[in-house]
């Protein structure tokens, strides 16, 4: 062999090499941007939840509100939680699971169940101390929810600090 064959050779095997390295490492980064968008859907998601769930936290300390409107506030937002959970199924559960084990949408499960007619009444109907009880439960279903959906994201996303 010549030595411009051999040179063309390892050429080759260097420029081949080099594709390889290019492939594997485009093939992570599009791992990496999946994973992040699918966990903007999953915070985006989280964020409704939240909003909801505060919703009801303000609509419980809300005196200004007839019982009528209070109602019908209450049970809209109720049905939002249903909704919200019934979304979460798309990012929480699979085909051979149920959706009342896993624990996100078992947080929204309770915090639904907590703005049942009888659990949660108009705020002249129960006292500071039971509204006040009742905030509390809620604001802990929050944090377990949140605990929960950050442990199922990765941590990419999050801002580092030295």
């Amino acid at each position: 062999m010549h030595s411009i064959e051999i040179i063309g050779h390892l050429s080759s095997i260097v420029f081949a090499l080099a594709a390889v390295l290019i492939a594997v490492s485009a093939n992570r980064i599009a791992k990496q941007g999946k994973r992040l968008e699918e966990d903007k859907q999953i915070f985006g998601w989280a964020q409704r939840v939240l909003q909801t769930n505060s919703e009801l936290v303000a609509l419980r300390y809300d005196k200004h509100v007839d019982a009528q409107a209070f109602d019908a506030q209450r049970r809209m937002l109720r049905s939002r939680l249903y909704c919200l959970r019934d979304e979460g199924a798309i990012f929480f559960v699979n085909n051979h699971q149920e959706q009342i084990n896993d624990p996100v949408l078992q947080c929204l499960n309770e915090m639904a169940a907590k703005a049942k007619r009888y659990r949660f009444k108009p705020p002249e109907e129960i006292e500071n101390d039971g509204r006040h009880t009742q905030a509390q439960e809620m604001r802990r279903d929050v944090h377990r929810f949140l605990g929960e959906v950050q442990s199922r994201v990765g941590d990419h996303w999050a801002v580092h600090r030295r």
